[in-house]
């Protein structure tokens, strides 16, 4: 999702670090849920032919699918901010 880096314009760069902290720890949990469903993905189709972990709650992958979306995209709008800025960059 793309997120312009002017809605976090006027931040310093502290508030801009604790913002991608903030979006980073958000998303942490939901990719180690897509890591999960890819593994069980992997087994699945060796063992049985099918995608198993694809086959579970499909709402809930794609509410998944759309958040991972979106907190990428404010890490983005973050990091571009703080490279105009002028903060030091190390992306999460």
């Amino acid at each position: 999702m793309l997120v312009s880096s002017s809605v976090y314009a006027g931040k310093s760069c502290s508030q801009l670090e604790a913002e991608l902290y903030r979006t980073s720890s958000d998303l942490a949990p939901i990719m180690a849920v897509q890591d999960r469903t890819a593994r069980r993905d992997v087994d699945g189709v060796f063992w049985l032919g099918l995608p198993v972990g694809s086959m579970m709650r499909q709402h809930d992958i794609k509410a998944r699918e759309a958040k991972t979306g979106e907190l990428k995209g404010n890490m983005n709008a973050i990091n571009a901010a703080r490279r105009k800025g002028g903060c030091v960059v190390g992306t999460l």
